[in-house]
């Protein structure tokens, strides 16, 4: 049996990439009960699971596939992003190890691992470290994802995304902008153009982007290892704080001044991990996805 690569084998995944998760929900069972070895239906019941949060089930249903089609790059890829959305990275890793080698030159696997290898480096090494095994993988494949595939806007955003990683700002925002050239639409792109600003702690700038982000796209939601980072920026807001209760240790404030600043402090942390578990819990990077999804049908 030879690896699958380009279109799926039966012919109707693009009607099923258009499909809502929740529509996909409604067919894809039927098309697998009909055709257990339907890769089109499995793979689009995977990532419609992730889409809503149900990344255990997502899990279940790739490796059953796997199982059933250890030749197909394309249920190794999709079991890949079901382990990394449930936050397995170092199980992602396998898993789109073996897509890679099943297929090297398919642009969807490519992305894959490189979104394994960023979020699973982004968890695993302290940021400053762009040496890091995991961040030079995640280059490796986003790098050729972007040489085969240099007119797909996904493949630049996957490519700032490892930027983010390594806290590399500015070439986010270069990188992100090289993609919202090819498609100005994508949200995906704008958030990434936010987390770059924020990165540089121009919370105005990171604000707008967001905001702009919403309007293209109402469902606009940050994949993972936007999420992850998100969280990390967040903290930010608690350094101006800290600024603070050093200047009353030194003026020797009064108790009042003190009980203030614990409570504005209180409530910054309150509002970002609110926040940051809306990002986490929302279902995770449909546009991400479904950009992604897309490549395969170009």
């Amino acid at each position: 049996m030879e690896p699958d690569s380009g279109p799926m084998r039966h012919g109707h995944s693009a009607a099923l990439r258009a499909l809502p998760a929740e529509q996909v929900l409604e067919f894809a069972p039927a098309a697998l009960i009909a055709d257990p070895r339907d890769i089109d239906a499995r793979v689009a019941l995977v990532n419609a699971l992730a889409d809503l949060d149900r990344a255990g089930e997502a899990i279940s249903v790739a490796k059953t596939g796997v199982e059933l089609e250890p030749m197909s790059s394309a249920l190794h890829a999709a079991h890949a992003m079901a382990l990394r959305v449930a936050g397995k990275t170092a199980k992602s890793l396998e898993a789109s190890s073996q897509a890679v080698r099943l297929s090297p030159n398919d642009v969807n696997v490519l992305m894959c691992r490189d979104q394994c290898s960023a979020q699973h480096a982004s968890g695993r090494v302290s940021l400053t470290r762009t040496s890091s095994p995991h961040l030079r993988d995640a280059v490796l494949h986003a790098d050729r994802a972007c040489e085969l595939a240099p007119h797909v806007a996904a493949t630049h955003f996957v490519r700032a995304q490892v930027h983010l990683v390594a806290k590399q700002w500015h070439d986010a925002e270069e990188r992100a902008r090289v993609g919202l050239a090819i498609d100005p639409t994508d949200s995906m792109g704008l958030e990434i153009l936010g987390m770059s600003h924020a990165g540089r702690r121009d919370f105005r700038g990171a604000s707008e982007h967001y905001v702009a982000a919403g309007r293209v796209d109402a469902r606009s939601q940050a994949s993972p290892l936007l999420a992850a980072l998100s969280r990390q920026r967040a903290l930010l807001l608690v350094f101006p704080l800290v600024a603070a209760a050093r200047g009353l240790v030194a003026a020797r404030a009064s108790l009042a001044a003190w009980i203030v600043l614990i409570a504005v402090t209180s409530l910054c942390v309150a509002v970002g991990f609110a926040l940051s578990r809306s990002w986490w819990l929302s279902p995770t990077a449909r546009r991400a996805r479904r950009t992604q999804r897309a490549v395969g049908g170009s």
